[in-house]
């Protein structure tokens, strides 16, 4: 009887930009986990992110990146536990090398970053949410979107809906050829 592959254990380090370090270290030092996940983005916090770092360009990360770092890396280091995260949010780089400046005053020179940006993501869920939200009055693309549905414009209509679209099958299309790349990169 063929045996059955050893379960690859996830933890949820974070489910919110906000949420509470104590668990995530739980999980690092007695989960018996494979990889631990930071969620902790959003499109309030991309914008966050954005405007953080538009005020300093080293900036632009979740602000408690460090703390959750400091608080987890060194059982996940001990244990072999891979760290995931978006906490990079506008600034992946620098996310990564604050990852690298905690381990290297941790005393754990090993650790090794690998990121890969966001831009991509960000622009094509901003640009969904702007159409979603210019659609219920903030302006942009959906506040012409509903002018002309409500003007009963039908070519105006299909023509920016046609448009969006495109945009953004172009962004996913161009998003998948990236992360290809990324991940042959990486191989």
């Amino acid at each position: 009887m063929a045996q059955s592959p050893r379960p690859f254990r996830i933890g949820a380090g974070a489910g919110y930009a906000g949420d509470r370090i104590d668990p995530a270290q739980a999980l690092a030092e007695r989960g018996g986990l494979d990889a631990l996940v930071f969620e902790c983005l959003a499109e309030r916090t991309i914008a966050l992110a954005q405007l953080r770092r538009s005020r300093d360009p080293d900036s632009g990360y979740d602000p408690l990146l460090e703390a959750r770092i400091r608080a987890v890396l060194p059982a996940c280091v001990a244990q072999g536990v891979r760290l995931i995260s978006n906490m990079g949010a506008a600034n992946p780089a620098a996310a990564g090398a604050a990852v690298l400046a905690v381990a290297r005053e941790l005393g754990l020179p090993q650790v090794r970053v690998a990121w890969a940006g966001i831009a991509i993501y960000t622009w094509d869920v901003v640009f969904r949410a702007s159409t979603v939200v210019g659609f219920f009055g903030a302006g942009g693309m959906g506040h012409h979107l509903r002018e002309s549905v409500q003007r009963v414009q039908s070519r105006q209509v299909t023509a920016i809906i046609l448009t969006i679209v495109a945009i953004v099958i172009v962004a996913e299309l161009f998003s998948a050829w990236m992360r290809g790349r990324i991940a042959r990169a990486v191989a």
